[in-house]
């Protein structure tokens, strides 16, 4: 049974079909969810660049998280969100879940390059590699994992 899933977001649409699909997992066991998106840490010249370039990106994936966890709350699911500074996502990710004591992760196939910076599958392989939880590899398009 699950208690808490976490799903990676970063706006894409393999991100929004991850939400969905957590949701319907959450909706089956009564699991809460949880969508992180991690942000770049390291872009512009100076301190002040990153900073705004941070928030400037962090709010638009908040308000995009935010209505992905609209979606959770039309279906009686708890939802929350979360949005990280971190140069790795999915090793922002992996740290989320482990501190979160989340039963499963939840990500797209495919990520963002901007927000979540790495190829396909580059998220979910650290996961899977460097973690000890469950993960589920979803697709907007219907086909196979990482």
């Amino acid at each position: 049974m699950l208690g808490r899933v976490l799903v990676g977001f970063d706006g894409s649409a393999d991100a929004e079909a991850a939400v969905r699909m957590a949701v319907g997992l959450a909706e089956a066991s009564g699991a809460e969810v949880a969508v992180a998106a991690v942000v770049a840490a390291s872009r512009g010249e100076a301190d002040e660049d990153r900073r705004l370039a941070f928030a400037i990106e962090a709010e638009q994936l908040r308000e995009q998280a935010a209505a992905a966890v609209a979606v959770c709350r039309g279906a009686g699911v708890t939802g929350t969100v979360e949005v990280v500074e971190g140069d790795h996502p999915g090793r922002a990710l992996l740290a989320i879940a482990t501190r979160g004591a989340f039963d499963l992760v939840v990500v797209g196939r495919h990520g963002r390059e901007r927000a979540m910076h790495g190829g396909p599958g580059r998220v979910a392989r650290v996961l899977v590699e460097e973690g000890d939880l469950p993960v589920l590899v979803v697709s907007a398009t219907g086909a196979g994992g990482a």
